[in-house]
C-alpha cells in the first residue's frame, strides 16, 4: 500500500467531481450496447432465414431417429430396474414405468419409417427380455416373502429355546452368586455350597447349548446376505459344523431339558438347511440374480446395435443441418465483424476516459481506502492512511482516521473481555461436560440393574437387594417381614397353546395386577425368574399377608384371560407365603426356602390356592380360597 508520502491530493479531471465523471462512463457504456444491440438483431434476422431450412426439414426427421433411441435407450434401462426390485410395491412401480417405457417406443416406432427393418427387430428382442425380467422379478419377490417368513420362523425358534433354557441360565448365574455369598462368610455352609455346585454343573451344558443356538441363528442371519453362491457354500458348510456341534452338547443337556427342546432343535435344522430353508432360499435368489444380469447384458447388447443403426441415419441429417449451419455462421460472421469493429470504437473511448480520470481519480484512491479499512478490520492498527480532502473521497478518508482511532480503543477492551471469557467458558464447559457424562452413566447403571426388561419390575438382582436390606430392617425393629412367591399355572401349556408374544403379554398382565394390588409404596414386587413372581413386604403379618394374597389371586382371576389347557379356563396363579421374624438364627435364604415349600404345596394342592409354610418347622397350612 502506498505511504502518505507516496499519496498526493487528486483532482477531477477537466473539472468533472466524481459522480458526473461516472455518470459520463456509464452514458458511454449505453451507448455502446444500443449499438452492439442493433448489429445483432439485423444479424440474428438473416441468420434466422437460413436456420428455417434447419428447423423445418432436416431437424424433426433427426429428432425422430434420436427420440427412437432415446426410447430404446430408456426400455434398457427399465430393465436394470427390474433386476433390482425386491418388493411388491417396487414390482408395481417398475412394471409401470417398464409398460410407459413400452407405450413411448411404439408411438416413437409408429412415425418413424426410414431404415426401421432392423430397428424394429431389435426392438422385439428387448421387449421378449422385458418379460423374462419381469417373471425373475415376480420370482424374486416371492423368494422374498418366503424368506421373510423363514426369518419370522428361525426368530419364533429361538424364542421357544429362550424360553426353556434362558431362565434355567439364570439360575445357573443366581446360584453361582449364592456361592461366591456364601464363601465371603466367616463359616460357609460347605454342605448347601456342594449341592449348589452340583447342580450348576448339571446346568452347565444347557448353558452351553444356548449360546450355540444364539450363534447358529445369528450366523444363519448373516449367511442369507451373503454376495455370492461361493460365500454362501462356505456359510453352509460353517453352519453345518455349527449345527452338528450343537447336536453333541444338546445330548449333554439334562433329559428334562432334551425332551422339551427336541421338536425344536429339528425345526432349526430345518429352518437353515432344508430344501425351502433359508439357504436354499438364498441360493435361488442368487441365480435368479445371475441370470437377469445375463439378459441385462443381452439388452446392452441390443442397445448397442440400436445405436449403431441410429447413429447412420442421424450422420445423414447431421450432413444436411450442417450444410445449413454453414451458410448461417458464413452471415453470422460478417455481422459479428461489423459488431467487433464498432464495439472496438466504443470500448477505446470508454477505456481513455477510464485510464485518464476514473482509474487515478476514483480506482486508486478506493483501493487505498479499501485496503488501510482492511488493514484495520485485521488487527493492523498502526497502518498508514491515506490523506483526506473535500470531495467525496477525501470525506470518507477522514471517516478512516476516525475509525482508527475508535478501532485503537475497542480492540484493547475486546482483548481484555474476550481472554476472560475464554476462562469462564473453558471452565462452564469443562463442568457441564463431565455432569452430563456423570448424571448419563448414573442413569443407565440404574435403570439396567434393577429393571426387568419384559414387565417392567424389579428384576431378580434388585429382588435379592432388597430382600437383604428388608431382612436387616426388620430384624433391627423386631418386626415380621412376609414373603410371597407366585407362579403362573400351566404357563408352559399357555406358551405352546397361544405363542409366546401372547405368553408375554400375559406376564406384563400380571404384573400389573400385582402392581395395582400393592397397599404401600415400601412393598417390593419382583420377577423372580420365567413366569415366577415374588412379593416382599415388610411389616407385614400373617393374616394381611393372606389378605394381600387372596386379594392378588381374585384379581388374576378375574382377568378372564382364557387358557382352555387350564382346568379352570382362565389363567390363574398359585402362591406360597413365608412370614417370619428375623433373628440371628435364620437368613434370607431360609425364608426363601419357605415360601419355595408353600408354593410348591399350593401347586401339588390343586393350583390356584395359597399355602403358608413356617421358618421354624417348614411345616405348611392350607388357607381358605373361596
Amino acid at each position: 500500500m502506498s505511504t502518505p508520502t507516496q499519496q498526493k491530493h487528486h483532482v477531477s479531471f477537466a473539472g468533472l467531481s466524481i459522480r458526473t465523471s461516472l455518470l459520463l462512463g456509464f452514458g458511454a457504456m449505453i451507448a455502446v450496447m444500443l449499438l452492439a444491440t442493433a448489429i445483432a438483431i439485423i444479424s440474428s434476422t438473416r441468420v434466422s432465414q437460413s436456420l428455417n431450412v434447419i428447423l423445418d426439414q432436416r431437424l424433426p426427421a433427426t429428432v425422430q431417429i434420436l427420440r427412437v433411441a432415446r426410447a430404446m435407450d430408456a426400455l434398457v434401462a427399465s430393465g436394470v430396474q427390474l433386476a433390482s426390485i425386491n418388493t411388491d410395491s417396487d414390482r408395481q412401480n417398475t412394471f409401470s414405468r417398464v409398460d410407459n417405457a413400452l407405450d413411448a417406443l411404439q408411438r416413437s416406432l409408429s412415425g418413424f419409417s426410414s431404415g426401421t427393418a432392423d430397428i424394429r427387430r431389435l426392438a422385439n428382442e428387448l421387449t421378449d427380455n422385458l418379460h423374462k425380467l419381469r417373471n425373475l422379478a415376480n420370482q424374486r419377490i416371492d423368494i422374498e416373502l418366503k424368506k421373510l417368513s423363514a426369518r419370522e420362523q428361525l426368530l419364533s425358534n429361538l424364542q421357544a429355546f429362550q424360553q426353556q433354557l434362558i431362565y434355567r441360565v439364570r439360575i445357573l448365574e443366581g446360584d453361582n452368586d449364592v456361592i461366591r455369598l456364601l464363601l465371603s462368610r466367616p463359616s460357609p455352609p460347605m454342605d448347601q455350597i456342594a449341592e449348589m455346585a452340583l447342580r450348576s454343573a448339571h446346568l452347565t451344558p444347557a448353558s452351553r447349548f444356548y449360546t450355540e443356538i444364539e450363534t447358529i441363528a445369528g450366523r444363519t442371519l448373516v449367511a442369507i446376505q451373503d454376495p455370492a453362491l461361493t460365500r454362501l457354500a462356505i456359510s453352509r458348510q460353517v453352519l453345518q459344523t455349527a449345527l452338528n456341534n450343537a447336536g453333541i452338547t444338546f445330548k449333554k443337556v439334562p433329559a428334562d431339558i432334551t425332551a422339551s427342546l427336541t421338536g425344536s432343535f429339528s425345526e432349526l435344522k430345518q429352518i437353515v438347511l432344508a430344501e425351502d430353508g433359508l439357504l436354499a432360499l438364498r441360493e435361488r435368489e442368487l441365480s435368479l440374480a445371475i441370470e437377469s444380469q445375463q439378459l441385462i447384458a443381452e439388452n446392452h447388447h441390443i442397445s448397442v446395435l440400436v445405436d449403431s443403426s441410429t447413429r447412420a441415419l442421424v450422420n445423414g441429417g447431421l450432413d444436411a443441418i450442417d450444410r445449413a449451419g454453414l451458410s448461417a455462421n458464413e452471415i453470422r460472421q460478417r455481422y459479428m465483424l461489423i459488431l467487433l469493429i464498432a464495439t472496438g470504437i466504443g470500448l477505446a473511448g470508454i477505456v481513455i476516459l477510464i485510464r485518464f480520470h476514473v482509474f487515478h481519480n476514483v480506482i486508486l484512491r478506493l483501493s487505498s481506502l479499501s485496503e488501510a479499512m482492511r488493514f484495520i478490520a485485521a488487527g493492523k492498527l498502526d497502518t498508514p492512511l491515506p490523506p483526506t480532502g473535500d470531495d467525496e473521497l477525501g470525506h470518507l478518508g477522514f471517516a478512516v482516521h476516525q475509525f482508527q482511532k475508535t478501532a485503537i480503543e475497542a480492540d484493547r477492551r475486546e482483548t481484555a473481555l474476550r481472554i476472560s471469557n475464554e476462562n469462564v467458558e473453558k471452565a462452564r464447559s469443562e463442568l457441564e461436560q463431565k455432569a452430563a457424562e456423570l448424571e448419563h452413566v448414573n442413569r443407565k447403571l440404574k435403570e439396567l440393574s434393577i429393571t426387568d426388561f419384559l414387565t417392567g419390575l424389579a428384576n431378580r438382582r434388585r429382588f435379592d437387594e432388597a430382600l437383604e436390606t428388608e431382612w436387616t430392617r426388620a430384624m433391627r425393629i423386631d418386626q415380621p417381614l412376609t414373603l410371597i412367591m407366585i407362579d403362573v399355572d400351566h404357563f408352559k401349556r399357555y406358551n405352546d397353546r397361544y405363542g409366546h408374544q401372547a405368553g408375554d403379554e400375559c406376564l406384563r398382565k400380571l404384573a400389573s395386577v400385582l402392581m395395582d394390588n400393592l397397599c404401600r409404596t415400601s412393598d417390593v414386587v419382583a420377577r423372580y425368574g420365567g413366569e415366577e413372581f415374588s412379593i416382599i413386604s415388610a411389616y407385614t403379618d400373617l393374616q394381611a399377608a393372606q389378605q394381600l394374597a387372596q386379594r392378588i389371586r381374585l384379581a388374576v382371576e378375574s382377568l378372564a384371560l382364557t387358557h382352555e389347557d387350564s382346568s379352570f379356563g382362565v389363567v390363574t396363579i398359585s402362591l406360597g407365603i413365608a412370614v417370619a421374624i428375623p433373628d440371628q438364627t435364620h437368613s434370607t435364604d431360609d425364608l426363601i426356602r419357605a415360601a419355595d415349600q408353600a408354593l410348591y404345596d399350593a401347586k401339588a394342592g390343586g393350583r390356584n390356592c395359597i399355602k403358608t409354610a413356617s421358618l421354624t418347622d417348614k411345616e405348611t397350612q392350607p388357607v381358605v380360597d373361596n
